[in-house]
């Protein structure tokens, strides 16, 4: 798939959490995108300046697609979403990235994929797509945050978890209120905790550079080859 320039209309713009927008794109020209889960945008956010933004919504919807956006980051990226508003449009080239799964795989391959914040953007695509091809694929996510208010999708994942008992959501946020009855645990603990083997496994990573690098010393640990781990760099 080359990559094309589009325009785009923004048809929803939700506010979700303490930080993210969830923005929905119409596709004007072309009116079709092909892309494969994990693939991301270069958005024009003005003044010759491009930023990049992971594709959350399924390979499914080719007219249409979502993104998370972390609206609480400084520079031109924050600035151009904070103001953006319904109606107006977006410009871009897409597809790009290689963040995918992989073309073939066999029904015991265990799939690992681990995000924070609004790193769980490629990651909610992986998972749609996985599940609509392969409806008993052995995947478990792990999902960080630092609020309760900022647990993305979380009505997504709960729903792919009644309806694939194969799927294992887990969830942890690292400034918990009082209440906070759930985990709290940063990733790569949770990650090592469960970890029974990761032979015949493919691991994905998306998120803050510090888990990123904890995970990726517990494979090194762990002797997991580096074909089978799945990058993308993710500042939050």
């Amino acid at each position: 798939m080359t990559p094309e320039n589009f325009t785009s209309t923004v048809i929803k713009k939700e506010e979700f959490g303490t930080r993210f927008f969830i923005i929905t794109l119409r596709l004007d020209e072309p009116r079709v995108l092909e892309f494969l889960a994990g693939q991301y945008i270069s958005v024009d956010v003005g003044a010759g300046v491009r930023r990049a933004y992971s594709i959350a919504s399924s390979p499914k919807s080719k007219e249409a697609i979502e993104l998370c956006v972390d609206y609480a980051t400084q520079g031109p990226g924050g600035k151009f979403f904070r103001d953006l508003k319904v109606g107006e449009i977006v410009n871009f080239i897409a597809p790009l990235g290689f963040f995918v799964l992989p073309e073939k795989f066999e029904s015991s391959t265990k799939f690992y994929f681990l995000a924070t914040s609004s790193g769980i953007a490629p990651i909610k695509s992986h998972l749609l797509n996985l599940y609509e091809k392969a409806p008993n694929a052995h995947a478990t996510l792990y999902f960080g945050t630092k609020l309760k208010e900022d647990i993305l999708y979380k009505r997504v994942f709960e729903c792919l978890e009644k309806e694939h008992p194969t799927f294992k959501y887990v969830f942890t946020i690292s400034r918990p209120a009082d209440s906070w009855r759930g985990n709290t645990e940063y990733i790569p603990a949770l990650f090592e905790k469960d970890l029974n083997g990761v032979e015949n496994s493919e691991i994905f990573l998306c998120g803050s550079p510090l888990m990123m690098q904890a995970v990726l010393a517990l494979l090194k640990k762990k002797k997991v080859s580096d074909t089978k781990i799945h990058l993308e760099k993710f500042s939050t």
